[in-house]
């Protein structure tokens, strides 16, 4: 019997989580696919968010829920939900053609896992710091897995697939706007990245490098880009 897409999407969920703790030396605060919801589960929630629920392959829904107003009791819960399209299970880094759901699935996990970090420290985050990371995390993600694989890797033919000649797709301007700056900033950097570590004799500063960017706020992050960037 052939897996379900429900397993199939739990099995992509925790090899991507499992790809960013390695490449960014995370503890693993959570298992990500506790909190995906497939296309099967997107109606019930669809009656508790409304169309937010129906946001293209990939979404992270998020809301902070306060304590209970009384002295000393308890701090905001974070309730958050990853939503997936059944589609993206079998999406893989390695084939060109697969490469765009792949991308997809691992932005939402790179997302949650995002997210779940900062909160473990206490710190809030952008939705451009987000998507600034979630783009390096393409990148990064798509390079590590072709030589983890033992596929010949071509860092700048990478970029160009996920830089060069894209479209974005947002509801609104200032998402638009978004989305821009963090692919802007995110090609930028991924670019110093090639030129700098990806060769064999600077691949022993790539992972230190990659988990101090990961790290840093968003100003820190777009500041550090200006500086080793054009």
């Amino acid at each position: 019997m052939a897996p379900s897409a429900g397993t199939l999407l739990t099995a992509t969920v925790r090899a991507l989580q499992q790809r960013l703790c390695d490449i960014y030396a995370l503890d693993a605060h959570i298992d990500a696919a506790d909190f995906v919801v497939d296309d099967a589960g997107r109606a019930d929630l669809r009656a508790r968010f409304g169309h937010a629920v129906d946001a293209g392959r990939e979404a992270l829904l998020l809301r902070e829920v306060p304590p209970p107003a009384l002295p000393d009791v308890g701090e905001p819960e974070l309730w958050l939900a990853l939503l997936l399209e059944d589609a993206l299970a079998t999406a893989q880094p390695h084939d060109d053609a697969a490469l765009d759901p792949w991308c997809a699935a691992l932005e939402g996990v790179s997302h949650l896992v995002y997210v779940v970090d900062r909160a473990h420290i206490g710190r809030s985050v952008s939705m451009l710091e987000l998507e600034l990371q979630a783009e390096v995390d393409k990148f990064v993600g798509v390079w590590s897995s072709r030589r983890d694989a033992g596929q010949r890797v071509d860092p700048d033919a990478i970029w160009r697939r996920l830089f060069s000649g894209f479209r974005i797709e947002a509801a609104d301007a200032e998402a638009v706007a978004r989305y821009a700056t963090a692919s802007a900033f995110a090609g930028r950097y991924c670019r110093y990245l090639s030129a700098r570590f990806m060769g064999e004799r600077g691949l022993s500063g790539l992972w230190p490098e990659l988990r101090r960017f990961w790290r840093m706020g968003c100003a820190e992050k777009l500041g550090h880009i200006e500086a080793r960037a054009a």
